[in-house]
């Protein structure tokens, strides 16, 4: 009767201690994915521009932390948060010049493209006042 009762006693010790290592096991997993899945990498972003401005009035503005970094030959590099976005902005350099590009998630390598030209349903718009009051 003693013996069964120590070996009763000793797999619930080990049943405690396994379950313990488990739970020791998923925390460390689970911060270390997570610190995987936010890491920084380098970020080569081009710039295609549309627009009748000079390149030099653009830049890329990281989202949420507001950081730019500015073109160079069109070209420019950053060190971003893989949970990040990056956009097209206007150069604080500029302060009369607007604009704010779509968020784009971040890779290796980003073509951001300035296109000014108003969208379609912007210029269906204005094109058909032009026609209503247009003088006779």
């Amino acid at each position: 009767m003693v013996i069964k009762k120590n070996k009763s006693t000793i797999f619930w010790q080990l049943a405690i201690l396994a379950f313990i290592g488990c739970v020791v096991w998923l925390f460390i997993s689970q911060k270390t994915t997570s610190q995987l899945k936010n890491r920084y990498f380098k970020v080569t972003v081009e710039l295609l521009n549309n627009c009748q401005v000079f390149d030099d009035a653009f830049v890329v503005k990281i989202e949420p932390t507001g950081q730019i970094a500015f073109f160079a030959d069109k070209k420019t590099e950053i060190n971003v948060r893989s949970d990040h976005s990056i956009r097209l902005a206007a150069s604080p350099k500029f302060p009369d010049f607007v604009y704010d590009g779509d968020l784009t998630n971040v890779e290796p390598y980003v073509l951001l493209t300035a296109d000014c030209d108003p969208p379609d349903r912007i210029r269906k718009t204005l094109d058909s006042l032009r026609e209503q009051f247009k003088k006779k």
